[in-house]
């Protein structure tokens, strides 16, 4: 079986590092939890300050739907299909939605209807790059008044992507007139929440309110990891190379998989529900039956 771990230490000093570049920033910092992260995660993450946790769709979401989170932000837009499993969150979840599209909003306020409380939205800006999200400006607003005018949904804020320092700029521009231009038509935009990287965020601003990132996780070498798989040798196929049951939601990763125990070792492909990995170095000590641990990418700890 693989079970999955986690370093409550290194956790600790991640979020507490996260949390001083919110401070020095002038933000408030809100983590993205992806669905395989522990629950106990976000714990750490609230104790020390964050202003809620971000998920990608609504059925994450319901993970932290009643466990007493602030604030649960969906920062993607909502697939219809998914939209209906709304009705199954109780009127106090405190829910932040994300829309691009009137049809969404639409859609949202139709399955929102019973609850007693507001339910509040961001509209996501589109950036420089292909991906979600209305074009800044004119019509930004225009979505916002006509989902303003929607009874149970109430618009808070933006939500826009930045990516790294000296590309930020365009982004920034188009984000802060947007922001203006929702005050000069009467719709609240007192939230500005934004997700990509530190460096791209000046450290005096007082324009974006909230950031969120994905760096407790991420991870662009093989370092020490926050999270990690453990795994057994169940084969020694031959002298070079070794089996190891690490499982689909590795491969479902699609990001860079490694060993940390292992660094020079290379998985060589994966067959069924294993992972073939080459026996270089201290790797050719492996036998079967040995535990050995498994990284991924998308979500292990910069240890910067």
């Amino acid at each position: 079986m693989v079970r999955m771990r986690f370093d409550g230490d290194l956790l600790q000093k991640n979020v507490c590092r996260l949390m001083r570049l919110a401070r020095e920033k002038n933000v408030v910092w809100r983590p993205h939890l992806p669905l395989h992260v522990p629950l106990t995660v976000k714990e750490v993450c609230l104790l020390e300050g964050a202003a809620g946790v971000s998920v990608p769709g609504i059925v994450q979401a319901r993970r932290f739907a009643d466990i007493g989170i602030r604030s649960v932000f969906v920062s993607l837009p909502p697939t219809i299909s998914e939209i209906p499993f709304l009705e199954k969150f109780s009127n106090s979840a405190p829910l932040l939605l994300t829309v691009d599209h009137f049809v969404q909003a639409e859609l949202l306020a139709r399955h929102l209807s019973g609850r007693e409380d507001e339910v509040l939205v961001v509209i996501l800006l589109r950036g420089n790059g292909p991906g979600p999200g209305v074009r800044p400006g004119l019509d930004a607003v225009q979505l916002a008044q006509g989902v303003s005018r929607l009874k149970g949904l109430r618009v808070v804020g933006i939500s826009a992507s930045i990516v790294t320092k000296g590309k930020s700029v365009a982004v920034m521009k188009s984000t802060a007139h947007t922001q203006r231009q929702f005050r000069r038509a009467g719709i609240e935009c007192d939230l500005i929440s934004v997700d990509g990287s530190w460096d791209a965020i000046p450290g005096d601003n007082t324009f974006v309110t909230e950031f969120r990132d994905q760096t407790l996780f991420q991870s662009s070498d093989h370092g020490e990891p926050v999270i990690w798989w453990e795994a057994e040798v169940i084969s020694r196929p031959a002298l070079k190379s070794a089996v190891i049951n690490a499982g689909l939601p590795l491969m479902k990763t699609f990001a860079p998989v490694w060993l940390p125990d292992f660094p020079d070792v290379e998985i060589s492909h994966w067959y069924h529900d294993c992972c073939v990995i080459s026996t270089t170095g201290d790797a050719q000590r492996l036998r079967i039956g040995d535990v050995v641990r498994i990284a991924s990418g998308n979500v292990f700890a910069d240890t910067v």
